[in-house]
């Protein structure tokens, strides 16, 4: 999640409040106080970023965890130096 003036403690607030739900809209987003720009930035995916994390994921060992995946790594989010919007591979 890439969205300006976004702090921390607001990241894991919205990722607490979006976990349960089946899609993410616009009107979703606004309603958790997130301005215009924020909503876009939060919809908006760089589609050659995306294409280079696939390809990556396509190998065995490799794996992409969110913070709101059970399995995401408890000492990263613990560490205020990463934030919810950080996302765990290895």
């Amino acid at each position: 999640m890439n969205v300006l003036r976004l702090n921390a403690v607001k990241k894991v607030q919205l990722v607490e409040q979006l976990r349960p739900l089946a899609e993410v809209t616009a009107e979703v987003l606004s309603a958790l106080a997130l301005s215009e720009e924020q909503v876009a930035q939060f919809l908006t995916q760089d589609e050659r970023e995306c294409e280079t994390v696939l390809r990556w994921l396509e190998e065995p060992t490799h794996h992409l965890l969110t913070y709101a995946d059970s399995r995401y790594p408890p000492i990263i989010a613990a560490d205020t130096c990463f934030s919810p919007g950080t996302v765990c591979a290895w």
